[in-house]
């Protein structure tokens, strides 16, 4: 199991589709390169399949949805693609992907669990 943690608060969807297509571009691009680094720095090997666990914590309400941070985390999946451990970001290379309720914490935080597994039924 490798955690990459990205110690900010994801845009949510809502706010991100209303961002004008080059802010968005920009968005992407910022997050992209910390799933890049951060697979690196975690020395993520390269995996045959993964599942994937998202949890958010956040500082200060109102608490984003389950699931709100979609576009952040398309775009982290994007940058650990392109660091080596996955061929694409699609089925069969992704088993599972799930989006843990959001915690209040004393900080605010994007974490991603990549689990690693060579079958598509195994998820612990």
């Amino acid at each position: 199991m490798y955690i990459l943690d990205f110690p900010e608060r994801p845009t949510t969807s809502n706010k991100y589709r209303t961002l004008h297509y080059h802010a968005r571009a920009d968005y992407d691009r910022r997050w992209r390169q910390a799933g890049f680094v951060m697979a690196k720095e975690a020395k993520v090997p390269p995996c045959e399949m993964v599942g994937i666990d998202i949890e958010v914590t956040w500082k200060r309400p109102p608490g984003p949805d389950i699931g709100a941070c979609h576009a952040t985390v398309k775009a982290i999946k994007d940058g650990i693609v392109d660091a080596g451990v996955l061929p694409d970001d699609r089925s069969p290379y992704i088993v599972w992907e799930c989006y843990h309720d959001p915690v209040k914490g004393k900080a605010d935080l994007l974490r991603i669990i990549l689990t690693p597994t060579t079958k598509t039924t195994e998820r612990n």
